[in-house]
């Protein structure tokens, strides 16, 4: 284990021949989209919890989140064409903004609950992210020592245990979708300082301009990444600001105002629903396609927020449980 915390002996050539080749990659993505979407169909449900962004809901969407990360690095990283299970790979920065949107969703729904001081707050939250962390971190350190013969400086290893990681290189860093975890530490860090349930949109954008400090000075810690971090730094301050909207008292006599009228009429009700799937179904796939890719961070950014909202909006309004997805 000692030979873990040495050097680094990278051999990029040996790594470049562990991707695979896809035959015929058109035919192959078609038929594991008719595996997928079979598999989907097989385990629709009817809904079990019909509140507004139930747990189940919450689980489907990071279900979605997880596959638009995999699928992505399997067919952008893993496979040696990218025309393998496009466009199923294209949504990547979208299921990282939709893990962030989540997360700060779920701390401030958390905090208006239950005031927590900020001790409180890191032995029940930060200690979820590290000791998961610190058991796939043994493992990968201790599997790329004995199967790749691949090796890091010691300040790399400690300084990925303490979830800091300044490189997100695919072939020389220990695991390079790891960047992530140094933006949500950094946020869960800072936000029972910054947090007041009396004023959760004020919160948010204090969040933000948090994010956007840690981004715009250039820290060296996490420098190496920063390209990454500018894509995905809006995105749990939005969640934290939709979970202010959502615990609004205004916005819940609205709602209810709403609901009450609908209620009455059923098929507007379904008007309703059918017309705002389309609407965010058609937001889905138009930036889809136009997602803004080099058009600078920000404008990316905005566009990978739009379109997860578009999903979040199309999961909220279906009238069935995706159980292969939670």
């Amino acid at each position: 284990m000692g030979c873990i915390l040495q050097t680094r002996d990278i051999n990029i050539g040996q790594n470049l021949s562990m991707q695979i080749n896809v035959p015929d990659p058109g035919l192959q993505t078609l038929i594991f989209t008719s595996i997928f979407i079979v598999a989907i169909l097989v385990f629709i449900r009817k809904k079990k919890d019909k509140t507004f962004f139930s747990m189940e809901t919450t689980n489907e969407l990071k279900g979605f989140a997880i596959l638009a990360i995999v699928l992505s690095h399997i067919g952008y990283f893993l496979s040696t064409n990218t025309q393998f299970l496009f466009p199923l790979s294209v949504l990547a920065g979208v299921g990282v903004d939709l893990f962030l949107f989540l997360s700060g969703f779920g701390l401030a729904m958390s905090a208006m609950r239950k005031t927590l001081s900020p001790a409180q707050f890191y032995l029940k939250r930060v200690v979820k992210i590290f000791i998961p962390l610190w058991i796939v971190l043994a493992g990968f350190f201790l599997l790329d020592w004995l199967v790749l013969h691949q090796t890091y400086p010691v300040t790399e290893v400690w300084q990925s245990f303490f979830g800091f990681f300044r490189e997100a290189d695919l072939f020389g860093d220990v695991n390079s979708p790891l960047w992530f975890i140094t933006l949500i530490v950094f946020y869960y860090l800072v936000f029972p300082w910054f947090f007041k349930k009396e004023h959760p949109i004020l919160s948010a954008l204090l969040l933000f301009f948090c994010g956007y400090f840690l981004i715009d000075f250039d820290f060296e810690t996490v420098w190496r990444v920063d390209h990454l971090h500018r894509l995905h730094y809006m995105a749990l301050p939005l969640g934290v600001a939709f979970a202010g909207v959502v615990m609004s008292e205004k916005i819940k006599r609205y709602t209810q105002k709403l609901l009450s009228f609908l209620s009455a009429r059923k098929w507007l009700k379904v008007l309703g629903q059918i017309l705002l799937a389309a609407l965010a179904l058609g937001i889905f796939l138009y930036f889809v396609i136009n997602s803004g890719m080099g058009r600078g961070p920000w404008v990316e950014q905005n566009i990978s927020n739009i379109t997860m909202f578009a999903i979040v909006v199309l999961f909220l309004v279906k009238p069935f449980g995706l159980r292969f997805l939670s």
